[in-house]
């Protein structure tokens, strides 16, 4: 587990003024050796140390309309694009044309 100064955590610092963003650790850095499947979405990966668990389900979560199944398919084609992975999605609410168009506005 890392240390941080009081008032900091890995993503922010509580500073009088207000959360600021504080510096991340290096992406290549592995909590636990945990190995790390690279989402290839800007940003993500290097708040994640390095993306999603490698071999493992994932569980997005959240409200209508934040970006999950944007999240997933996003995930899904970088992963079988970048980096030769497979990959499953479970949508209960949309049908496989609005998913497929969602996936062609990548």
């Amino acid at each position: 587990m890392q240390n941080f100064p009081s008032g900091q955590s890995g993503l922010t610092s509580l500073a009088a003024a207000g959360p600021s963003p504080a510096p991340l650790s290096d992406p290549e850095v592995r909590p636990s050796g945990l190995a790390k499947a690279p989402t290839g979405i800007r940003g993500f990966d290097q708040i994640s140390a390095g993306g999603l668990p490698r071999g493992r389900p994932t569980l997005v979560t959240g409200s209508a309309g934040t970006g999950k199944t944007l999240f997933a398919t996003e995930f899904l084609l970088r992963g079988i694009l970048n980096y030769g992975e497979p990959g499953v999605l479970l949508a209960f609410e949309e049908s496989a044309e609005d998913l497929a168009a969602n996936g062609a506005s990548l």
